[in-house]
């Protein structure tokens, strides 16, 4: 019987060859990581809570927010003043909440405070400020009694059209003063509140409104969102 030539080379053990094949997946992982490219940073939750026009807004928000690389969630209450959203206000700054709010809220405010005391939707101007300040606390540091580390870094207010019909002419200046003054304040504790300013964007801008000179057109819907995107961009990230 004639002899079988031996393979030329060293013979090749089990060990040497798992190496070599580790060594393969690892080249061939850093390859896929390197045309990937490192993870995106977290997605900047942004939640928006307001009355009417937020709700009238809805689809440019979310269009305009997610474009923007933003995950929205936006909740507008038809006839909605700042006490009977403060819940759902609060409901995005707990664990895995949102990290900016926006609060669309002071329209009704002006307009209740416009009506006769003895209407049962009366609220005086006063009311309304203690609602905002509730509402701008337990935002940005939670209400008392809290369980939960606040998710919120970044609190925007739409301030209110005050051009318009006589209500808002009336009461809206008080309210959107009163924002200015709780931005400054909460600046000044190192906390970041920001004012959307839709009482100067707003401004001779018959086409923003119908009939009603307060609720929004088409075209108000847009320049609304497009607002508070702007404005939600100047949170610190």
């Amino acid at each position: 019987m004639s002899d079988v030539p031996e393979p030329a080379g060293a013979p090749i053990t089990r060990g040497a060859l798992g190496l070599a094949i580790v060594a393969v997946i690892t080249i061939g992982i850093a390859a896929l990581d390197a045309a990937v490219g490192p993870p995106p940073p977290p997605t900047t939750r942004v939640a928006v809570v307001g009355d009417s026009l937020t709700m009238l807004s809805t689809w440019d928000l979310t269009e305009l927010l997610s474009a923007a690389g933003y995950a929205a969630a936006v909740s507008g209450l038809n006839g909605a003043d700042i006490a009977a959203q403060h819940d759902q206000l609060i409901s995005y700054t707990g664990w895995g909440g949102a990290d900016i709010v926006v609060a669309a809220l002071g329209t009704n405010n002006a307009y209740f405070a416009s009506l006769d005391s003895g209407d049962a939707r009366y609220k005086s101007i006063e009311e309304s400020f203690d609602e905002l300040e509730t509402a701008v606390r337990d935002v940005l540091q939670g209400p008392p009694g809290k369980t939960w580390t606040v998710s919120v870094r970044c609190l925007v207010w739409v301030n209110v059209n005050d051009r318009t019909e006589s209500w808002l002419r009336e009461y809206a200046p008080a309210i959107n003063q009163r924002l200015a003054e709780l931005a400054e304040r909460e600046a000044a504790e190192g906390r970041t509140m920001l004012v959307a300013d839709w009482a100067s964007a707003s401004a001779g801008h018959d086409d923003y409104f119908v009939d009603d000179r307060v609720h929004l057109s088409g075209a108000g819907q847009r320049a609304y969102a497009d607002l508070i995107l702007a404005t939600v961009r100047r949170c610190p990230r």
